[in-house]
């Protein structure tokens, strides 16, 4: 518990001096909250990059039981506008194709 409240102190420190933030955990280290949290900023867009599928879909699941809507950016999704989240693998990173991902 203490090893999350210090990454969310740290994500929410640099946020609220306008930096960007990189958090790196392993998986089910319980680091989602922490990002998670920067959503309450109006108009704020995440970007969650994950290895698995499995990731992808359950982020988007936990979200969408909040009320906040999500959505994994995959070939038949990539084009779906309108979500607070994108949750995407990191292939599509390393490919360069990120950004045109987002912008469509």
């Amino acid at each position: 518990m203490l090893r999350i409240l210090s990454l969310f102190m740290a994500d929410l420190h640099g946020t609220s001096n306008n930096n960007d933030i990189v958090s790196i955990s392993t998986t089910g280290s319980g680091k989602s909250p922490t990002f998670w949290i920067l959503l309450f900023i109006p108009e704020a867009v995440q970007i969650v990059i994950t290895p698995l599928d499995i990731l992808r879909r359950q982020n988007v699941e936990t979200l969408g039981k909040v009320g906040i809507q999500a959505i994994m950016i995959i070939a038949e999704l990539s084009t779906a506008e309108n979500f607070q989240v994108r949750i995407t693998s990191a292939e599509i990173e390393v490919n360069g194709q990120l950004r045109d991902a987002v912008v469509k």
